[in-house]
């Protein structure tokens, strides 16, 4: 007579253990990867050398622009991001707020490209969202270069938030939504480490 295996709720209990144990790994695993590749991708450092663009009015925009502030915050995110449109108004009034001390915003829309061309129905809905969010800071569309060596390379999640000095030098990074205090917070830092 052959035994039966009975699904017992200990036995269950202990299947599932196992199950969320391997889930947890392997979450940690790929966030592991993702951390090893910011810090050690060599074109970190090197955002000035790459940032370039065209900003919605149509205003030639290279890295230039960093030196003009002690401290550029570059947002880059996504119209499908909706986080990202929920940080806007928060940015702008970041903005607003420290301006004064030499700190300016520069918002990178990183879905505005497909390969080498700008698909204008993109740009249209990325100024539909910054009229929405009444935000006023200045929007990248990304040069090509820019787009393809160091956003596609870099950026793995929006929004995703540099800190750069008047030198071009990336001084902080973030990824993901930030609360207001916490920014707050940061921009004072590094403005006070600019000094």
């Amino acid at each position: 007579m052959k035994k039966k295996w009975k699904l017992y709720p200990t036995n269950f209990k202990v299947l599932l253990g196992i199950i969320i144990l391997f889930a947890i790994f392997a979450l940690y695993q790929n966030q592991k990867q993702y951390a090893i590749r910011e810090v050690d991708d060599e074109r970190v450092p090197r955002l000035a050398e790459f940032f370039s663009g065209e900003s919605f009015d149509g205003e030639e925009i290279t890295s230039d622009i960093f030196a003009k502030n002690k401290l550029t915050m570059i947002d880059v995110w996504a119209t499908t991001c909706t986080a990202c449109v929920a940080d806007m108004p928060h940015l702008a009034a970041m903005e607003k707020k420290y301006a004064s001390q030499g700190f300016q915003v520069i918002g990178v829309c990183a879905d505005l490209r497909d390969k080498e061309q700008v698909k204008e129905e993109r740009v249209d809905t990325a100024r539909e969202i910054q009229k929405k969010t009444g935000v006023s800071y200045m929007q990248l569309i990304p040069s090509e270069e820019f787009q393809k060596e160091y956003l596609r390379v870099v950026v793995t999640a929006t929004p995703h938030c540099f800190m750069v000095n008047q030198k071009g030098e990336i001084v902080e990074t973030h990824v993901g939504a930030i609360p207001e205090d916490a920014l707050a917070e940061k921009i004072e830092q590094c403005l006070k480490e600019s000094e």
